[in-house]
């Protein structure tokens, strides 16, 4: 196996989002959307990651989260996972603060799943994703649940 142990990734990303309350909107995630992966020898890798988001209209004013999660990532090719297409699944926690004075904070959780694919330059990678999110509601936050489908882009680095 050449290369790294680790892959180590930034990212930015852009989603429509549609909550189950309010409308439907675009939100761009911020480029501290940061990922470290655990090259394997086989086709599975864990992904730990961990991502800032600002939404200048989250439930009617700006919002911000940070995102820890893990993603598993299955590699279509033989290249295995410095190149090629690959499929992923994951889930995380939100931490969310509205931005308005004295505004909610709570935590829900997310889970979703895409499509991705690595075009390597040397060692380093241009990565694309697309996917599909749900996030899951906080009640007495007064957050709703919502789902998402994006994409994201991002260059990786082996170590």
């Amino acid at each position: 196996m050449s290369g790294g142990k680790h892959e180590f990734g930034v990212d930015l990303g852009l989603s429509w989002v549609s909550p189950d309350v309010g409308n439907s909107r675009v939100r761009i995630g911020t480029p501290l959307a940061i990922r470290v992966g655990f090259v394997p020898r086989g086709r599975l890798m864990w992904e730990p990651r961990f991502a800032l988001s600002f939404d200048s209209e989250g439930l009617g004013s700006a919002a911000y989260a940070f995102t820890p999660g893990v993603a598993a990532l299955y590699s279509m090719t033989p290249t295995r996972h410095r190149a090629g297409w690959y499929l992923l699944g994951g889930a995380g926690m939100n931490f969310l603060s509205l931005g308005v004075p004295g505004g909610n904070s709570g935590t829900t959780f997310s889970f979703g799943g895409g499509v991705g694919m690595r075009k390597r330059y040397g060692n380093a990678a241009l990565r694309l994703e697309g996917g599909l999110q749900f996030d899951t509601k906080d009640a007495s936050a007064g957050i709703p649940s919502q789902f998402s489908v994006g994409t994201r882009v991002g260059l990786s680095f082996w170590h």
